[in-house]
């Protein structure tokens, strides 16, 4: 028996998927030659509902996993090429101006061409974020979106995963206090004692 998975529920357009891609893998190639900053950008939420797919258990024993409902924990991640991670976390919902605040605190200034792939939230497109994108290019920090319908472009997404379903102790979900702490020491330590190898 395997596990549920996500699906997107509808499909990029063709042209503009191929074409984005191009793109995004020359920037990769640019970005691990040292010519630019390529980073992944994208949001994730976490509370004491554990994200447990499935567990293995001795014949006539239960495992018990504690959950309850919670204020939830809202991540903003920013992905580099050899795991330079950087992230905020959030109480409240993340709008175009917790957006605009994270790039702004995060990378105050570059020293060369910064691009930072993101998707086509809602947040993303609105009229204030779109207006600071003009302000980032004059500072060298360009904005590229992905493709709709594209997840699988972004490498963050298997961050996040590893977070939710490996990361994560179950002692977590005892408590909200319980939760943050091991979501900080994780977000603190990533590319450090928390390893992805991408392919």
């Amino acid at each position: 028996m395997e596990a549920a998975k996500k699906k997107v529920a509808k499909k990029p357009d063709s042209i503009d998927y191929d074409e984005k891609k191009k793109t995004l893998e020359t920037l990769k190639s640019k970005s691990l030659s040292g010519d630019i900053y390529l980073y992944f950008q994208d949001e994730s939420g976490f509370s004491l509902t554990p994200s447990v797919s499935y567990a293995w258990q001795y014949t006539g024993e239960n495992i018990e996993i504690p959950s309850s409902r919670s204020q939830q924990i809202n991540v903003m991640g920013f992905l580099g090429m050899v795991q330079d991670w950087k992230s905020l976390t959030f109480n409240g919902s993340i709008d175009s101006g917790c957006i605009i605040t994270a790039i702004d605190q995060l990378f105050p200034s570059v020293d060369k061409e910064t691009w930072i792939v993101m998707d086509n939230a809602p947040t993303h497109k609105s009229k204030k974020f779109t207006e600071k994108i003009l302000e980032w290019e004059k500072k060298k920090i360009n904005i590229f979106f992905l493709p709709a319908y594209s997840p699988e472009l972004n490498p963050i997404e298997i961050v996040w995963r590893f977070i939710k379903y490996y990361w994560l102790p179950l002692s977590a979900y005892q408590s909200f206090q319980k939760l943050t702490e091991s979501l900080n020491e994780i977000l603190a330590n990533f590319g450090r004692k928390y390893l992805i190898t991408f392919a």
